[in-house]
């Protein structure tokens, strides 16, 4: 197949603002609650996600096999096309830093930029786990000339999950897969992802040094001191205990952002005294930390919220997830 002319360097802005202006909504899928500290969280449904699966090898097309899906909501990949399957992975793998050619059929315009450029995290790391395709159409009269738009949800081994705009103009040829154009941005929707984790104070050290860890210094320091949901059930109501409450959003929000926790206005009678607190943004996954004597498993339940404020905008909290004062009741 002759290679088309590539337009690349003149049409990438332009496709990115399509691709912003396009892709509007929110992407979301339930979580499971933390399974160490066995708190379960409260979150707003959303659009659902769909797995990846893997691609296989391409057949030379005559045509274009409508989907078995409506293309503006989430799918499996097992439900589109061969040739979407391919763009999509192929466009991560160049997200993660490969070069050349991907495997399978694929071949990239030489004049395609990296496409990791606004990304301050190494996406290496990360693993594809989700996709919702939002555009999937044949430019012009041609079939096998389609231009496509998605979210990919992406995740790392601590399950920190990042979302990404992509947007790509492609051509089925003889045997490859032929990819034209493409971009990718960082995408932020109205999604949270709470892990909500309870330990005594002596098992961590004092606020101020944690300040200093990394996220996954700190995620897992948390996870293996915080009480399980068996200790958690037979905490006795009594005098109120000197806990340290600890609260992560696992997915990626914008650097501006901090997270708090709060109490319900009927956290009154000692229930709950705070001596400390420490909000984190570290590259967009948030933490907050909360030092002080509460009262668990008490005959008047109260809450805890887990609030994400933009300091850049309204400055006023949103509350993404609710936890109860009492288990096992």
């Amino acid at each position: 197949m002759q290679r088309p002319i590539s337009l690349y360097r003149f049409i990438a802005p332009a496709l990115l603002g399509i691709l912003l202006f396009s892709l509007t909504g929110c992407v979301s899928s339930e979580v499971e609650p933390n399974p160490k500290a066995g708190i379960k969280q409260q979150s707003d449904k959303s659009l659902p996600v769909a797995s990846m699966g893997s691609s296989k090898a391409l057949t030379q097309p005559t045509s274009v096999t409508p989907p078995m899906h409506d293309p503006s909501q989430p799918a499996h990949m097992g439900q589109v096309r061969l040739d979407l399957a391919a763009v999509l992975q192929g466009l991560f793998f160049r997200l993660q830093g490969y070069k050349g050619n991907i495997p399978g059929n694929l071949a990239f315009d030489p004049y395609i930029e990296r496409l990791d450029h606004d990304f301050d995290v190494p996406l290496s790391r990360f693993v594809l786990k989700q996709i919702s395709i939002r555009q999937d159409r044949s430019h012009g009269n041609d079939p096998l000339h389609r231009r496509i738009q998605a979210v990919l949800k992406v995740a790392d081994s601590l399950d920190r999950q990042l979302f990404i705009l992509v947007a790509a103009d492609y051509i089925i040829g003889n045997n490859v897969v032929y990819v034209r154009q493409a971009v990718a941005t960082p995408y932020y929707p109205e999604y949270s992802d709470v892990r909500f984790m309870i330990l005594p104070a002596g098992r961590l050290p004092s606020l101020k040094f944690l300040k200093a860890l990394p996220y996954e210094e700190l995620f897992s320091l948390a996870a293996e001191n915080s009480l399980t949901r068996k200790e958690l059930k037979t905490i006795k109501p009594g005098p109120a205990k000197a806990l340290i409450l600890m609260a992560f959003n696992m997915a990626k929000t914008t650097p501006g952002n901090t997270l708090n926790i709060y109490t319900s206005k009927n956290a009154t009678n000692g229930s709950a005294k705070v001596k400390e607190s420490l909000s984190l943004n570290k590259q967009g996954w948030t933490i907050a930390v909360v030092d002080g004597q509460f009262k668990l498993n008490t005959a008047t339940r109260f809450w805890f919220y887990a609030g994400l404020t933009d300091n850049d905008r309204s400055g006023k909290p949103k509350i993404l997830s609710t936890f109860s004062s009492t288990f096992g009741q």
